[in-house]
């Protein structure tokens, strides 16, 4: 179930609710109003004071686990119950909450409407700041036609008691961050211009979802915008050239394009099917040409969108510094897993060259001459995807003669015997008469059908069969082992 929060003064006795939806994730943004009410309480009437934001399952007695593990917040709520008197206690059967606890005991201030925002916050006890204006994207979304930005407000989270015991809680990158002040609360400092302290920046990288790190935020509004422009475009094409397909699918133009937008960004696979099929009906070389340069243009925007969220990603878990090759060789990898590329058989990166083998054994070179900037991979990862399009499906296989038990087969490959029938070999599941030998893969061949016939897998050029010495020793050894267990 969700969990609901509200800020909490113990020294004054005063608690704060949000003024929309209570659940952590629900209110915890720079510029929502209860962040601004919190920072503007702290940086003056409430400085030095102990300020939590507390779930209501922050409950001690909770936060001690069976095997003797402790929550970051337990010795914290052990520490404010006993001075409430409510530690251990219980009311209808049930713990008494802090949360819970305020609302018969403490005085609810009402949130003040504020346009100002604080900038910078100081513990003086950990001696290290924070700049408010350098935390990641959440998200954007349009006020007027101007892209906005929220981001999520580290404020919340580093005074959070009960993270991580309901729905609504954080659960993104740096999640055993959250909670990090609540011993350190009275010694804050929050304001609106720097302070005159040799203190190192404090980026707490608070982000669920994709990230996208607060120097590349204007970045992404381009991008944004250049979605939008591809998206409508889209959108006039299909209704140009297939009404048809346009009223059974889409209300109008304004629904066209705001699903548009969306599958861009999800599901471009879709958006690329309907392309296609109107490419498909129509004969018109100008349309087609038009149809397969907005393929070009989705592809092309879902690559660099993998590029600069895998490079975004390693720049963030590299900060204490990596070989530049492996640095290299781990964007690629999470691009070539993003795009969902699944016939690369190894990647490799020396002295800034990139080597990938796909299944084919066929080699793709590239060389990342600049890996601080985004170009070389976007480059790159676009002639990855290019050269992967254009292998064959590769299936490694090996062949026996003697029959495979169920219980002799190894789970990573797919078991097949064939049938002599007229002097052609059937492929099947199974075979009960006519029995002529037995083929094993690494990849399922049939599918959902029945059967197959040996000359559309072995003599088909769009598929590559690799007879594979290492798989066929796999079967031999899983077989004689049975054999031995059998014996014994």
């Amino acid at each position: 179930m969700g969990q609901y929060y509200k800020v909490i003064n113990i020294d004054k006795k005063e608690f704060m609710y949000p003024d929309g939806g209570l659940k952590l994730m629900e209110w915890s943004y720079n510029k929502n109003p209860l962040i601004l009410n919190l920072m503007k309480k702290i940086a003056n009437e409430w400085k030095g004071d102990r300020v939590f934001v507390v779930g209501d399952y922050a409950v001690s007695e909770d936060r001690l686990y069976e095997d003797g593990e402790k929550a970051y917040d337990y010795e914290k709520l052990c520490e404010i119950e006993r001075e409430l008197d409510i530690y251990n206690k219980k009311e209808k059967g049930y713990p008494i909450s802090l949360y819970h606890y305020v609302e018969d005991n403490f005085k609810e201030i009402r949130l003040e409407d504020l346009k100002e925002e604080y900038k910078y916050i100081y513990n003086h006890n950990k001696k290290e700041y924070i700049d408010l204006s350098h935390c990641p994207l959440a998200w954007l979304y349009k006020n007027k036609n101007k892209y906005e930005e929220v981001t999520i407000s580290p404020i919340s989270l580093l005074l959070a008691l009960g993270n991580g015991m309901g729905g609504g809680d954080f659960c993104g990158n740096n999640e055993k961050v959250v909670g990090k002040y609540i011993n350190d609360v009275d010694k804050l400092e929050i304001t609106k211009e720097p302070l005159d302290v040799e203190y190192p920046e404090f980026r707490t990288e608070f982000y669920e979802g994709e990230y996208i790190p607060y120097n590349q935020i204007e970045n992404e509004i381009n991008r944004e915008k250049e979605k939008s422009k591809l998206a409508k475009d889209i959108v006039n094409f299909i209704y140009d050239n297939d009404i048809k397909m346009f009223k059974e699918r889409y209300k109008d133009k304004s629904n066209a394009f705001s699903r548009t937008e969306f599958t861009l960004g999800y599901r471009p696979k879709e958006k690329i099917q309907e392309i296609s099929e109107i490419i498909g009906k129509n004969q018109d070389l100008t349309i087609q040409s038009k149809g397969h340069e907005f393929i070009r243009k989705i592809k092309d925007y879902n690559i660099e969108a993998m590029v600069i969220s895998n490079k975004n990603k390693v720049d963030l878990h590299s900060k204490n510094g990596i070989n530049e090759d492996n640095y290299i060789n781990s964007i690629y990898k999470g691009i070539i897993g993003d795009l969902n590329i699944k016939n690369v058989d190894s990647i490799n990166t020396e002295n800034k060259k990139t080597v990938i083998i796909f299944e084919t054994q066929e080699k793709c070179n590239i060389t990342t001459e600049n890996a601080k900037e985004i170009d070389d991979f976007i480059k790159n990862a676009k002639e990855i995807y290019k050269q992967s399009e254009n292998q064959r499906y590769a299936v490694k296989f090996t062949e026996l003669h003697e029959r495979i038990p169920k219980e002799a087969r190894t789970s990573n490959l797919f078991y097949y015997e064939y049938r002599e029938n007229e002097g052609e070999k059937i492929i099947e599941r199974s075979v009960w008469v006519d029995y002529a030998g037995t083929l094993v893969t690494n990849k399922d061949i049939l599918d959902d059908k029945e059967f197959i016939h040996y000359k559309e897998i072995f003599n088909n050029s769009e598929i590559l069969m690799m007879d594979d010495s290492n798989m066929n020793e796999e079967v031999i050894k899983s077989l004689e082992n049975k054999v031995e267990e059998y014996e014994e």
